[in-house]
């Protein structure tokens, strides 16, 4: 009885393990792509406010 249980054991973390580690690595892919998206548009739209100052300074000096 303990051999059937620990084989149905092995069996279930070699079917099981696979099947999370995939999963564990789609939701940390979902993880890390958001974060990194969010971090391009954090860091694009204090350059799009720099530029437009930069912009807005030489308008000013030119004129």
């Amino acid at each position: 009885m303990p051999l059937i249980s620990e084989s149905v054991h092995r069996l279930l973390t070699f079917s099981v393990f696979p099947s999370s580690f995939v999963f564990g690595a789609m939701v940390l892919g979902w993880f890390i792509d958001p974060t990194r998206h969010f971090w391009s548009c954090a860091l694009n739209v204090p350059r799009m406010y720099l530029l437009r100052g930069m912009y807005a300074t030489v308008q000013s000096i030119q004129s």
